[in-house]
């Protein structure tokens, strides 16, 4: 029964994400953590921490089903059992993190455990970012970009609020069993962290610069059955061709999504006019690899390749024994090249363009050689997920990316959100998901830096030094 009652906390606890945003949920990450503590057996706390994951994982996830039953041919037994396995891999993260956690809270004090908590489940969910090429879903900063604590995103990173967070869930955890004076110390370092939050909440960090220029994004709204159609995909292509051509007779910027044109012998139809950019997402093909593209036309042609690849849809982890289940199943075994890790930001008339594509707006990572652009793009196809929860999941990656470094951003998708956002991760202006339809407006950018993409973790790594020699001090000089 007790398994059963953390399945349906941790169901609850996935309303705290996008695109519900009823961040204060979660607080229900306490109670895995305080079954892990406060229970002698091991194997309960690794039980609490499996089950509490499974319901935020399945409930969180369900859409990834849509993509496997509806376009990778397999059943609907099939389809769920690999959902399911995904939800138990993601969900051993919590179990083992509470495992470590059970060993370890008897030998330690409680104002260190707190430490301990915050350390432990820190590298797991960073683990869990990069493994097997990286899912970060779910991870503890997605929580906040409504709440209370969004405006540490410019100064700590998402890592870094992932921090905070733990922090203050294991504070609550730890303080029910605590000494009356250890409690004190506590409630004195969390009230420290709301201030410090609310000091910094309305900050802007970097300057908005008109350019003048206008811009159009242009979204085909095209099903994953006509892209995945060999006729329909043509059609496609067709269409964004023919779209480009008239807005850029109005616009100074044109932007398509991920993969719209199927080849580089394309790329001779997109008018070059000076003064003028035009940027498309393209199957890059070369004599050995297939790249997952993105190019730039001007008076010049740039170009950038995505680095990181979705785990499974791009590429497949793992080696030779992943790559023959899939061969055993029939599912398709995609062979798509991963760019170089270094790669320079486009630019058009001295501004400056961070490019990603789809799956790499949920890392940080692939941000940080662009901290001095003046503008971000994300080109994306999230068609594979018909008009699921998904896809504002999804976007809501762009929007933190945006908040964490301080500058604006226009993403663009075939289906999905097409959307600018400004610097502080609030959203502009939007289309309807499903929509055939273009977005325009005037470009604005950014000039400068935040903390983060200044200094990286290490304004975190200050603030948590001090903050753990204040509850030191208080505790040794017993202030309480």
């Amino acid at each position: 029964m007790k398994g059963a009652w953390f399945v349906i906390l941790g169901a609850a606890a996935s309303l705290a994400f996008p695109p519900y945003n009823m961040w204060f949920l979660v607080i229900l990450f306490v109670f895995p953590i305080r079954e892990a503590i406060k229970n002698n057996s091991i194997s309960k706390g690794f039980q609490a921490g499996l089950f509490f994951g499974l319901g935020l994982f399945f409930v969180g996830t369900y859409w990834i089903y849509l993509s496997l039953y509806h376009y990778g041919g397999q059943s609907v037994a099939i389809s769920l059992g690999l959902v399911f396995f995904l939800c138990v891999y993601l969900s051993l993260y919590l179990g083992i993190g509470n495992l470590f956690l059970s060993i370890l809270s008897r030998k330690i004090s409680p104002l260190y455990l707190i430490f301990i908590i915050v350390i432990i489940f820190s590298l797991l969910e960073l683990v869990r970012g990069s493994l097997l090429g990286g899912f970060s879903w779910f991870s503890l900063y997605h929580s906040q970009l409504y709440g209370p604590f969004r405006g540490l995103f410019p100064i700590f990173g998402s890592s870094g609020v992932s921090f905070i967070i733990l922090y203050l869930i294991g504070s609550v955890a730890v303080m029910v069993d605590a000494t009356t004076v250890h409690k004190k110390v506590i409630l004195t370092s969390m009230s420290l962290v709301f201030i410090f939050s609310m000091l910094v909440f309305e900050i802007q960090w970097t300057k908005s610069i008109n350019t003048g220029y206008q811009f159009s994004l242009i979204q085909g709204g095209f099903s994953q059955e006509e892209r995945l159609s060999f006729v329909q995909r043509h059609s496609m292509q067709s269409y964004y061709l023919d779209t480009v051509n008239k807005e850029i007779e109005k616009a100074d910027i044109v932007i398509l999504p991920e993969g719209s044109l199927l080849n580089t012998s394309a790329l001779s139809k997109i008018p070059t006019i000076e003064d003028k950019l035009v940027i498309t997402g393209i199957l890059e093909l070369t004599d050995n690899n297939a790249y997952n593209t993105i190019v730039a036309v001007s008076d010049k042609k740039q170009l950038y390749r995505k680095r990181f690849l979705v785990p499974f849809g791009e590429y497949i982890p793992g080696g030779n024994l992943i790559n023959n289940w899939f061969t055993k199943l029939r599912l398709p075994i995609p062979a798509i090249s991963s760019g170089q890790l270094a790669q320079e930001p486009f630019i058009f008339n001295e501004i400056i363009i961070g490019t990603t594509i789809c799956f790499e707006d949920t890392f940080s990572k692939a941000y940080t050689s662009y901290s001095r652009s003046n503008v971000f793009i994300n080109l994306t196809n999230d068609a594979w997920f018909i008009d699921s929860k998904g896809l504002d999941q999804h976007f809501s990656f762009s929007q933190i990316r945006a908040l964490e470094y301080g500058k604006y951003t226009l993403r663009v998708a075939n289906t999905g959100v097409t959307a600018y956002i400004g610097p502080d991760g609030e959203v502009i202006d939007r289309l309807r998901t499903i929509d055939q339809n273009i977005l325009r407006g005037n470009l604005i950018v950014s000039e400068g830096s935040t903390p983060y993409g200044l200094f990286g973790s290490l304004p975190l790594l200050g603030f948590f030094l001090i903050l753990f020699i204040a509850q030191s001090i208080m505790t040794k000089l017993r202030i309480f």
